[in-house]
């Protein structure tokens, strides 16, 4: 299934709300990426400026960094699943 993403919601604390089409909403929790370092580091500064594909298949910030909503999809702890009938 292709998933997308049709609402973001960045913390102040390195962690989106994702909300999907389906109306699942997730938690991704960024800040094991950002103490990794490297290119994820940036995110520290950049986390807010977080936006949305205008297909819904990725976020990015900057046109520089992204990722899918599949993959987020799995790593994502679910806040609610009010699936759209």
């Amino acid at each position: 299934m292709l998933y997308q993403i049709k609402q973001v919601i960045p913390t102040q604390d390195y962690q989106l709300y994702l909300t999907y089409s389906d109306n699942v909403t997730l938690l991704v929790d960024f800040n094991h990426l950002i103490e990794k370092g490297g290119v994820f580091a940036r995110l520290k500064e950049i986390f807010e400026q977080v936006a949305i594909s205008e297909n819904g298949r990725y976020i990015y910030w900057d046109n520089d960094l992204d990722f899918c909503a599949d993959g987020l999809r799995q790593e994502g702890l679910i806040i609610n699943s009010l699936k759209s009938a």
